[in-house]
């Protein structure tokens, strides 16, 4: 649980809102990270300081041989069947229903944080090697509203707007090439770009975004083994609003088997 909790507050230290990015952004790097820090914190204590489960055992065992069963119910696969079912016989079949992700929720919520980051950490690495300080531009600009002097606010938008044009002419004058230069050189890829890398670069960001999203869908529901369901949150949700219980469709279940396959020693004492 230190490990979750170091990693959450990282996360929320190192990945503070900029004036570069829009609500969309935020929403993908900050919020959303933040929340599944949150969710990731709750589960971690029931699991890591709590009882994770619960196990139905014999009222005459002990209670250390209670807790070693509910200890070895955690870390073995559990399988689920309908309370209407009998526990199937065959150990192929019960293979084939194993539940085998509630003991990686916090650390598959810790991946989903990290994966939600990355595209803003490769917008942060990237959007400067142009030259191009688009953070501190957009800092002395949100610096120069709160400026009340009419004449000091003025002075600060010209330096600004100094700045954008040197910027342009020294981009100019960098990619114009040489006359005799080869044609392999006039047809470089950072010269067909002529100082939209920084547009280029955010497109791609977005679009990053985009195939973030949906690659976290497709591996969720491999995760959490969904044959049945193409996007899972959605359809677990339309299940409640349709009053589809938990009993009936498997949806994270909370109460599940496990088959013990008890062995009796005869310890042989001296007669």
């Amino acid at each position: 649980m230190f490990f979750q909790a170091t990693l959450a507050r990282s996360f929320i230290s190192t990945l503070k809102l900029r004036g570069d990015d829009d609500v969309v952004d935020r929403l993908n790097y900050y919020y959303t990270p933040i929340m599944l820090a949150i969710a990731c914190l709750v589960v971690s204590a029931k699991q890591f300081g709590g009882s994770p489960i619960e196990c139905w055992v014999n009222p005459h065992s002990r209670e250390s041989m209670e807790e070693y069963i509910e200890a070895f119910c955690w870390i073995q696969n559990t399988y689920w069947v309908p309370m209407y079912e009998h526990i199937p016989d065959s150990h192929e079949t019960r293979e084939g229903q194993q539940i085998g992700y509630y003991q990686w929720v916090p650390f598959i919520l810790i991946a989903q944080a990290l994966a939600f980051s990355l595209p803003c950490i490769l917008w942060r690495l990237l959007n400067w090697q142009n030259g191009t300080n688009i953070h501190h531009l957009i800092s002395a600009a949100e610096g120069a509203r709160t400026v009340l002097d009419q004449n000091e606010r003025e002075k600060v938008f010209h330096a600004l707007a100094l700045t954008f044009t040197e910027m342009i002419d020294l981009r100019e004058t960098e990619y114009c090439p040489h006359p005799a230069a080869s044609i392999f050189t006039r047809f470089r890829p950072t010269r067909l770009l002529k100082g939209q890398l920084i547009s280029c670069l955010y497109l791609f960001i977005k679009c990053f975004y985009t195939a973030n999203i949906l690659l976290q869908f497709s591996l969720l529901n491999a995760a959490l083994k969904s044959d049945e369901y193409l996007f899972y949150g959605f359809q677990v949700i339309s299940d409640l609003f349709e009053g589809k219980a938990w009993t009936k469709s498997g949806h994270f279940p909370r109460v599940y088997s496990l088959t013990l396959y008890i062995i009796w020693i005869k310890y042989l004492g001296p007669k």
